[in-house]
């Protein structure tokens, strides 16, 4: 596999429910790939975060093909979550227009979670 591409701007730092900062463009992308999403925190926190894709690239027709529900995660840790192509089902990629996003659905109350999401080809 090469190197990782970014989905999200980098490590992003949320503590509310909505997309997570940046997309990933994947018109061009052809299967076998993976996903693998970071999540860390300073104190436990618990989340849940979908992987989305969009045919379009607006995501007003955004698909969950893939929703993790994190039980608190201890404070100073790190999870790596992987996903591989065959687990994204319905995912849109291939054709033009066709983007990755990251959006946190549920998170603890006063929380802060640092999320950070590539693909891996």
């Amino acid at each position: 596999m090469s190197a990782p591409t970014d989905i999200t701007t980098g490590l992003q730092t949320v503590s509310a429910a909505g997309a997570v900062t940046g997309t990933y463009d994947a018109s061009a992308l052809t299967a076998p790939f993976e996903v693998k999403i970071q999540v860390a925190s300073s104190a436990p926190a618990s989340v849940t975060i979908a992987f989305q894709s969009s045919v379009l690239g607006t995501f007003a027709d955004k698909i969950a093909n893939y929703v993790v529900n994190l039980p608190p995660i201890n404070a100073a840790a790190e999870q790596w979550i992987s996903i591989p192509w065959y687990m994204l089902t319905g995912a849109a990629y291939g054709s033009a227009n066709n983007k990755f996003r990251l959006e946190v659905l549920a998170i603890a109350s006063a929380a802060n979670v640092a999320i950070h999401g590539v693909v891996m080809k």
